[in-house]
């Protein structure tokens, strides 16, 4: 019986990084990306993400940037959703999403919870709490 790849719960940060290289017209999937850097149920780890953009051929900075609207795009940038766990406290798991664009007041991102979006600032902020967390995928020059 052949094993397939299924990918754990908590692929956000293998469906941002897959959403940027789409973008660069790369065909790398989310299980790919899952596999190849470390995901589990628990998450995956930024650099692993970084670590393996590089290996493809694209180059990376991590920012610590507090203004979304000063965030180069594309970048994975790091959240919280909006909305109250279990004991009825808001919710302070990390979550990976994907800026594609920033600009005349309005926010384009990725969500691999909830899909594409368009949002003003005021409905960003209603649906995330942005950390400053930013990690900008660029293709290699030359």
């Amino acid at each position: 019986m052949a094993l397939r790849y299924k990918p754990p719960p908590s692929t956000c940060g293998p469906a941002s990084l897959a959403t940027i290289l789409a973008r660069y017209g790369s065909t790398e999937t989310e299980a790919d990306i899952a596999v190849q850097a470390y995901s589990s149920s628990r998450g995956t780890e930024n650099w692993y993400l970084a670590r393996y953009a590089q290996r493809l051929g694209y180059q990376y900075h991590f920012l610590t940037e507090t203004d979304i609207a000063k965030v180069p795009t594309p970048s994975i940038i790091g959240v919280n959703v909006n909305r109250l766990n279990r004991a009825g406290n808001p919710s302070r798991a990390g979550h990976f999403i994907t800026l594609l664009d920033s600009r005349d007041g309005y926010h384009l991102i990725a969500d691999s919870l909830s899909g594409l979006h368009r949002l003003t600032a005021e409905e960003f902020e209603q649906k995330y709490r942005y950390r400053g967390f930013v990690l900008h995928i660029m293709k290699a020059e030359g």
